[in-house]
């Protein structure tokens, strides 16, 4: 069995319908090996009507993050690069330039970035949203203070474990 939290958070917001769904004594919704997710289509939803991410939310909610970036937790921000073809993480860089140990040689490796930044007072794991704070250097480091006063518009995000909003 597998959490479907665990299994939708790379892709919401979705519809879907889900037949043979089991809950386990947690309340956490499960598929198994009788169960089928169906007609999974992504959809879009209003960050609007989402909840402010607060000290009171709880792990699993769903919240909106926005505001003006006070701080940027260095160490936990990540840089790396993926097969554009296979989105492999696992690059190597030669001589040549970048190589995939699937593909081949890539020639134009896709750039992403993971920033773990304090919004109005609660942090957030950003991916597909740090590129609008981000200055517009693909593929270079960037110093905080780039990143510092910057404006990130409403985020849809899951609290993680570590009570941490995680964009979805």
């Amino acid at each position: 069995t597998f959490p479907l939290s665990v299994q939708l958070a790379t892709t919401l917001p979705v519809t879907a319908v889900a037949t043979g769904v089991s809950v386990d004594c947690h309340g956490q919704l499960l598929l198994d090996s009788y169960s089928a997710m169906m007609a999974v289509t992504a959809c879009s939803l209003d960050c609007s009507t989402l909840p402010v991410f607060s000290s009171t939310c709880k792990q699993g909610d769903l919240v909106r993050v926005e505001g003006i970036i006070l701080r940027v937790d260095q160490e936990a921000s990540l840089q790396w690069v993926d097969c554009d073809s296979c989105h492999s993480e696992q690059l190597l860089r030669t001589e040549e330039g970048w190589n995939c140990p699937q593909c081949g040689p890539v020639s134009s490796p896709l750039h992403k970035v993971e920033l773990v930044c304090c919004v109005k007072g609660v942090w957030a794991r950003l991916r597909e949203s740090a590129s609008k704070v981000l200055p517009g250097r693909t593929g270079e480091s960037f110093h905080p203070g780039e990143v510092i006063g910057q404006l990130l518009p409403g985020v849809m995000c899951r609290v993680g474990e570590d009570l941490v909003a995680v964009e979805c």
